[in-house]
């Protein structure tokens, strides 16, 4: 029997490695743990400070300059990790700055007190959900990334539909401070958890290691010579990428409090809205490695993000609560486009060896389009008001779409 094969069989149907099998699951615990405490709080973010008497433009500038501390950050703190060799301290230092921030945050009443705390819970969550990422990618065979990071995905998915039922009964018999409180207690769990159950061996070479190590060398390589060429292609999947991600980013950032504002929900049906917005992430998760092997994965991606706009289409002509619980049912398809179809297609036709540098763009894409995002929404939504947000988010999206399938015709005729 090859080495690869026998690799294979000693993998679990988690797609991990049977050594890291046990780390594995506690690591998903934890995931799902933080996941508890972003449901309970992270719908309230934006409707706690628009209470305060922030108005939607300022709100939008708020979130474009805490998602720009994040861009300033996470590559530094990345290279930090590397250069430790160990990424459980920084997972557990992050999950301990988000304590104090939710502690504090019923108790914010200015504008800057606000950007403040969003800007060190931005930067303390995406990188302890990047460590976490990152840190359990090092548990798969390579044939088994795809399932491995889908079934650990699906552990923030469960944590969200857990949680945030519960806003509503937390909020109606308690109130904002103490449902932020257990938020709080929640993270440093996890923190503890992680710090008491999970180890961390010194980080040695192996063979994955070094040829993770060679890939990077020759992407930098060739980003240094000049020898990777960026095909049409590709730049036009970024471009669509992009703006599928600023329409994402507008109708996410404004439409808990479009709940709220508009259709006036009571705490209930907010937590439970919340809460359905992620219900069918975890049967996508699941199937979308699967299917984007057997169909034309670009044609699902143009699909995906048709159906991403007409979500935002939708609630822009809602006027009734009960109506907004089928179109939020819709998020998870936008979710799935960005987090799981997208890497697949750049995985496809970007070669191996500028992988990483390719995908690293990604990243900085994404984030300046998060950046984006929140002002934009905003000053429309001040202006023009909420609705008319969620139609440009549609209309972008469909741009995006079309983009997407100029890529796959492009693609078809190399």
């Amino acid at each position: 029997m090859k080495p690869i094969e026998q690799a294979n069989e000693r993998s679990t149907w988690l797609g991990v490695q049977s050594q890291y099998r046990s780390r594995f699951v506690q690591l998903w615990t934890a995931l799902m743990l933080v996941s508890i405490g972003m449901g309970l709080t992270q719908p309230l973010f934006s409707v706690r400070i628009v209470d305060r008497g922030i108005s939607l433009q300022q709100y939008g500038i708020l979130q474009s300059l805490a998602s720009l501390a994040t861009i300033f950050t996470q590559v530094w703190i990345g290279r930090f990790s590397d250069f430790l060799g160990r990424r459980k301290p920084l997972i557990i230092g992050g999950l301990l700055i988000i304590v104090p921030v939710l502690a504090v945050f019923p108790k914010a009443e200015t504008m800057l007190v606000f950007g403040v705390l969003l800007a060190f819970y931005q930067v303390a969550f995406n990188a302890q959900r990047s460590l976490m990422t990152t840190w359990v990618s090092g548990w798969a065979e390579e044939g088994n990334m795809g399932r491995m990071h889908g079934t650990f995905r699906i552990a923030g998915s469960l944590g969200w539909i857990v949680a945030t039922p519960f806003l509503g009964l937390l909020l109606d018999r308690y109130a904002f401070s103490t449902t932020f409180r257990l938020a709080a207690g929640i993270y440093l769990t996890a923190a503890l958890f992680i710090t008491f159950t999970i180890r961390e061996p010194k980080q040695r070479t192996t063979v994955q290691d070094s040829a993770l190590s060679e890939t990077v060398d020759e992407s930098a390589a060739a980003a240094t010579d000049g020898q990777f060429i960026w095909p049409l292609q590709l730049r036009l999947l970024f471009l669509a990428f992009a703006i599928f991600t600023l329409a994402q980013g507008m109708g996410f950032n404004l439409n808990f409090i479009f709940f709220v504002q508009e259709l006036g929900v009571s705490n209930q049906q907010f937590g439970w809205l919340s809460s359905l917005q992620a219900w069918l992430e975890v049967p996508l998760m699941l199937s979308m490695g699967i299917i984007s092997d057997r169909f034309d994965v670009a044609k699902m991606l143009a699909i995906g993000m048709s159906v991403g706009g007409l979500r935002w289409l939708l609630l822009s002509l809602t006027t009734k609560a009960v109506w907004a619980y089928g179109v939020q049912l819709m998020h998870a398809v936008g979710v799935t486009v960005t987090e799981v179809l997208i890497v697949a297609v750049i995985a496809r036709m970007v070669p191996s060896r500028h992988l990483g540098t390719v995908m690293g763009w990604r990243t900085t894409v994404r984030s300046l389009a998060m950046f984006l995002a929140p002002t934009v929404a905003g000053t429309i939504g001040e202006n023009l008001g909420l609705r008319c947000v969620f139609r440009l988010s549609a209309v972008l999206a469909l741009m995006a779409s079309l983009i997407i399938l100029q890529v796959s015709r492009k693609s078809k005729a190399r």
